[in-house]
């Protein structure tokens, strides 16, 4: 939007100056990597396994896919368990 209203005002110069100064650059940071396990209970119907629980990182941080891979290597573990269950 910034861009359309600096051409608006200013012209083709505006719209150059509005297109520069709106630009930000957003970093993600993760604080926790974890699935949830649903199992037979009533009482507590899910299990939360935690890989990561600290310091805020970076998502595209070498600790972050680290702990991604190990999370998601549990969820393939899970679905091939619970698939070799319904045979």
């Amino acid at each position: 939007m910034t861009p359309v209203v600096g051409g608006l005002l200013l012209g083709p110069a505006g719209l150059l100056i509005g297109a520069l100064t709106g630009a930000k650059k957003v970093v993600e940071k993760i604080s926790k990597i974890s699935i949830k396990v649903l199992v037979n209970s009533i009482d507590k119907p899910f299990h939360e396994i935690v890989f990561y629980n600290g310091n805020p990182i970076k998502n595209d941080s070498a600790i972050h896919k680290i702990y991604s891979e190990l999370a998601d290597e549990w969820i393939g573990r899970f679905s091939a368990i619970i698939n070799m269950s319904g045979d």
